[in-house]
């Protein structure tokens, strides 16, 4: 089963934030995920937007993120407290240190590093320091970064996840085929050094589209993070950008089914047509003892069990060690 990190963005009000845990147990996700900051601590004042000027929103990323407006402490316990209760794991992608402490205290069982912090080794150290699970998103970096942040992870199980870091990502400019190729040439080059933390490959999705997923497990990927929302109409970036509840089980359902389609098979499910949609060697007529076989003495019919003589074996000038009767089986044991 896929994990899936429903991505609910910035949340500025608690009964806004406990519907979105009540969506996520819809969805069937495993986790419900938000972001954690202090606009202050995470963009100057000249700090301009990089997302698309069609999902709206203030030119400064400060006025934007202040306007937003964030949840305290006591709301997120609340949040925290609704997700255990629903049966999904509460996380979030702290933006500053404080966050860290803050979801220390709330007893997260995992983090998230954002594209555009995965050079902030400050970050990234303290979030090590917790020894907690790590989802690292890789979006705009360097095979040379992406190693760095690892290193500074050590001691984390870490899931690398590609990304692109653009939004929305048009799907003719998603590289997801070229990042999980480079994700899994790293996993391949460092998997016999002990302190390479990486566990798992992910994929966390900026596209608008319901397939991506799919597309990201069968390159690789058993993680997906995706933006989802319960009214695009509610204007944010994040919401315009985003995957209603209905399209986001769509987008689950087709991920998990991909994944079963891409697992080992288990067992021999092709056993029984190897055996009846295959043929062996059947008498034309009654055969008596001691005959001896000529092409003209056999037709070739299903079924082919064990002990059948397939068509690849030739039995011309075989004697017969019994009489075969017209259309029966003519087993590699009736052979002298």
């Amino acid at each position: 089963m896929i994990d899936f990190l429903v991505e609910w963005g910035q949340v500025s009000d608690l009964p806004t934030a406990l519907r979105q845990v009540e969506a996520t147990h819809e969805i069937g996700a495993r986790t419900a995920k938000w972001q954690i900051f202090h606009p202050s601590r995470l963009v100057g004042p000249d700090a301009k937007r990089y997302w698309n000027k069609e999902l709206g929103g203030a030119e400064s990323q400060r006025d934007m993120f202040d306007e937003l407006g964030c949840l305290t402490e006591n709301e997120w316990r609340q949040v925290a407290r609704a997700c255990h209760d629903h049966g999904v794991q509460f996380m979030a992608t702290p933006f500053d240190l404080e966050a860290v402490d803050l979801l220390e205290r709330l007893g997260v069982s995992a983090y998230k590093i954002a594209s555009g912090d995965l050079t902030y080794k400050p970050l990234i150290e303290k979030v090590a320091a917790t020894g907690k699970k790590v989802y690292l998103s890789t979006g705009a970096s360097t095979q040379e970064e992406i190693f760095d942040a690892a290193r500074w992870l050590e001691g984390s199980d870490v899931v690398a996840m590609a990304c692109d870091l653009v939004y929305p990502c048009d799907p003719a400019d998603s590289s997801i085929n070229e990042q999980m190729t480079a994700l899994r040439r790293m996993e391949r080059m460092y998997a016999d050094v002990p302190a390479w933390p990486v566990v798992g490959l992910g994929y966390s999705d900026h596209t608008r589209e319901v397939i991506t997923g799919a597309v990201a497990v069968a390159l690789g990927a058993r993680t997906l993070e995706k933006h989802i929302t319960l009214d695009k109409e509610r204007g944010t970036p994040d919401d315009l950008m985003a995957l209603t509840v209905t399209e986001a089980a769509a987008y689950l359902q087709a991920a998990n089914d991909a994944a079963a389609i891409v697992e080992p098979v288990r067992g021999d499910p092709q056993a029984p047509a190897r055996i009846g949609a295959r043929r062996s060697a059947h008498a034309k007529a009654f055969l008596p003892r001691d005959h001896i076989l000529t092409p003209d003495d056999v037709v070739w019919l299903r079924p082919c069990p064990e002990g059948a003589v397939p068509p690849t074996k030739d039995i011309t000038g075989k004697r017969l060690a019994r009489p075969i009767g017209g259309g029966q089986r003519i087993n590699t044991a009736d052979l002298a």
